[in-house]
């Protein structure tokens, strides 16, 4: 049972910072890495989608919406946007509509970009490995960990102000509402294979902290039910768990035994409050960055700087080129091109916290909390 418990919480922790927002490197790394390498190339495709350069962002922005189905049945939909063939089929729909050719090349930047990431010897992939973190639970931290520190070390750069004005503008191109057209997100489901309608609401207001009743958009954001049950579920196990040892414990032990399952029914409040405040993406960001700053999966600058420089050159490469040689860039288990099947990387990476570390957690904890409410129901001698 307490097995079960921890796990549910990890789910949890996850499910609560992939609603606003996942991707290999945050948005505004993704912003950055486009804008400089329009700025450094002159190409073809530089040339042809300057005019365009929002749907390039939106198609680089768009191909991590579906990562609210990251945990259910419908991760292939996130698989499938951060592969070769998602973008080969967004040009084949494409046509001669420059406007959809841009959005397929910010497709195709997001792969490039994101297999220095997620990729064998990526920068989320590496830290795991050396932390013996967990994907469900590092990535998040790894990421912004990256993302705040780059930020910082580009607070002079001439591109700022252009990364801050389009990312006051993210996914706003995918709906009429806020000046944009369904033609890219129909695109994105030709792609990713679901409706995403939903999806790009959540991720869309949760990122720009307009909360999910906004009366943005024609239909309300309607969240997964899963995250509603999540964080009820935690309230519920938190709060009925607190009252049953206190009123039954015999022991001053019960007010130790309760410590976590408080902890627990506060997360789920967290969570539901942040839902119904529209403060999911504030509130996660202050909590995945709090292991970085106790030193844990924090990246150094070294390797800010040498990430910073691969992203770069492989954005630039495929700028000149349109060559894409990326057949998976999500780093979860796909099948390649040629039929053959690979273990994601991320998943490789993981093992680690998955055959060692988690099992020893799981065991420190049931052995802790069994002893905390043997103590508490223990009868006090007379």
């Amino acid at each position: 049972m307490n097995k079960k418990i921890l796990t549910f919480f990890l789910l949890g922790l996850m499910m609560f910072s992939v609603v606003p927002s996942v991707s290999a490197f945050f948005f505004k790394d993704h912003t950055y890495f486009v804008l400089k390498g329009f700025e450094e190339v002159d190409s073809p495709i530089t040339a042809r989608c300057r005019p365009y350069i929002e749907q390039v962002l939106n198609g680089d922005w768009g191909s991590d919406i579906p990562v609210t189905h990251y945990f259910d049945k419908k991760v292939t939909s996130y698989i499938f946007t951060h592969q070769r063939a998602a973008y080969l089929t967004c040009q084949e729909e494409a046509g001669g509509d420059d406007e959809l050719f841009c959005f397929c090349v910010g497709s195709a930047l997001h792969q490039v970009q994101d297999i220095n990431s997620h990729g064998t010897d990526g920068l989320v992939v590496n830290y795991l490995k050396k932390y013996g973190s967990s994907n469900m639970l590092g990535h998040m931290v790894i990421e912004r960990s990256f993302e705040k520190q780059n930020q910082e070390s580009l607070a002079n750069d001439p591109l700022v102000n252009q990364v801050n004005y389009w990312d006051d503008k993210v996914l706003d191109l995918m709906f009429e509402e806020t000046g944009g057209d369904v033609k890219y997100l129909e695109m994105l489901e030709e792609m990713s294979g679901i409706n995403m309608v939903q999806d790009a609401k959540v991720i869309r207001s949760g990122y720009q902290g307009e909360g999910f009743y906004d009366a943005v958009y024609k239909d309300k954001v309607s969240l997964p039910f899963w995250g509603w049950a999540i964080g009820i579920l935690f309230i519920l196990f938190g709060i009925g768990a607190t009252v049953l040892i206190l009123w039954l414990g015999k022991t001053n032990w019960k007010f130790l035994a309760v410590i976590f399952w408080i902890i627990l029914a506060i997360l789920g409040a967290i969570i539901i409050y942040s839902f119904i405040s529209g403060t999911t993406w504030q509130i996660t960001t202050f909590l995945i960055e709090q292991p970085a700053k106790l030193g844990y999966l924090k990246v150094s600058q070294a390797d800010i700087t040498l990430y910073n420089q691969r992203v770069q050159a492989s954005t630039n490469e495929f700028l000149k080129t349109g060559n894409l040689n990326v057949d998976d860039a999500s780093g979860l288990s796909f099948v390649d091109r040629n039929g053959v099947y690979h273990e994601g990387a991320l998943d490789k990476a993981s093992s680690t916290f998955k055959y060692i570390v988690l099992p020893i957690i799981t065991v420190i904890f049931t052995i802790f909390q069994s002893f905390l409410i043997f103590k508490s129901f223990k009868k006090k001698k007379k």
